[in-house]
């Protein structure tokens, strides 16, 4: 019996050292953290679609800790900025572009993700449409200042907020060109 007993022990020692081994072995064979690995962000490829058109280049910009994209002309010069914007709808986030001009105030806003329900986006393009001309960080209310999306009030507040954040911090960071 005592026999038994140590070739069981014996055994389950070797598997135990055999698994440990495996483990360290395929960890000095995996990819680094992602943190370290550049990767594309998933916005980026609806970003190049959403100048296509329009003959403007974007970089990549952090300034103080804020993320977003300067536009540039065909000669370099800054035409404005493009901000990302994500808020909670009723059927899940909500990632939208806030393309402004150099000072803020607001040329295009794009919803390019979402999981709304559909009949709750009817009209969006039309709902989207007029937030151009406000300044990116103005408090908008919902059928005051910006109409549409009729009956999807979660939908539409969280449009709402989703231009609000990113407008306000980056008018704060500074990151908007004062005009006079």
């Amino acid at each position: 019996m005592a026999k038994k007993g140590i070739i069981v022990i014996a055994i389950i020692a070797i598997i135990a050292l055999i698994t440990v081994f495996a483990a360290f072995g395929l960890n000095c064979f995996e990819q680094p953290p992602p943190d370290i690995v550049e990767q594309e962000p998933p916005h980026r490829a609806y970003l190049k679609g959403f100048l296509a058109d329009t003959g403007l280049t974007f970089v990549p910009v952090v300034r103080n800790d804020f993320a977003y994209y300067e536009l540039h002309t065909a000669d370099q010069q800054l035409a404005g900025f493009v901000l990302l914007g994500t808020e909670e709808g009723w059927g899940g986030p909500i990632n939208l572009f806030v393309k402004t001009d150099a000072a803020g105030v607001i040329q295009h806003v794009h919803v390019w993700h979402h999981t709304e329900t559909p009949i709750y986006v009817e009209g969006m393009d039309a709902f989207l449409a007029t937030f151009a001309g406000y300044k990116a960080e103005a408090e908008l209310i919902w059928q005051e200042d910006v109409h549409g999306i009729t009956g999807a009030t979660v939908t539409a507040e969280a449009i709402i907020a989703a231009v609000y954040g990113p407008g306000r911090a980056a008018r704060q960071k500074g990151i908007f060109i004062q005009r006079e």
